[in-house]
């Protein structure tokens, strides 16, 4: 049995990838499922942050915002000016981009998908996990 610690740590870094795995999936399978494919890319994101601040057993509420997720990890990392203005990107993937509204926003793909693999390295990184190992989790 794993200790309470790890335990948590393996139940969001699965949930994560799971998110993680969803929008490749849906990128293959249907391009067009925009709303889709950012929206777990964003969860994915969150999942491993929450991973991350499981790790540092850090109290943490749910919550959508990624930057709230950095400013938490702060005593054990020091976040960059790229990786708020990164959060800022992925917020509204969260939320608003999933309802109908007055401004039709089409989200760059590439940009979102690159956003979640630099943060899903990140983690696994400061976790000493290579996320090559992490692909069974699911």
């Amino acid at each position: 049995m794993l200790p309470e610690k790890a335990r948590w740590i393996l139940l969001w870094l699965r949930k994560a990838n799971k998110d993680f795995r969803r929008a490749q999936v849906l990128s293959a399978s249907d391009p067009t499922d925009l709303e889709g494919i950012s929206f777990n890319y964003q969860q994915a994101t969150e999942k491993y942050l929450n991973a991350w601040l499981s790790y540092h057993e850090l109290d943490f509420k749910k919550t959508h915002s990624v930057e709230s997720l950095l400013h938490l990890l702060a005593p054990y990392y020091q976040a960059t000016d790229a990786d708020f203005n990164d959060a800022e990107t992925l917020l509204p993937y969260a939320v608003e981009f999933r309802y109908p509204s007055e401004e039709e926003v089409e989200p760059d793909l590439a940009v979102i998908r690159a956003i979640a693999e630099r943060f899903r390295a990140l983690v696994f990184a400061h976790l000493g996990v290579e996320p090559s190992l992490a692909e069974g989790l699911r």
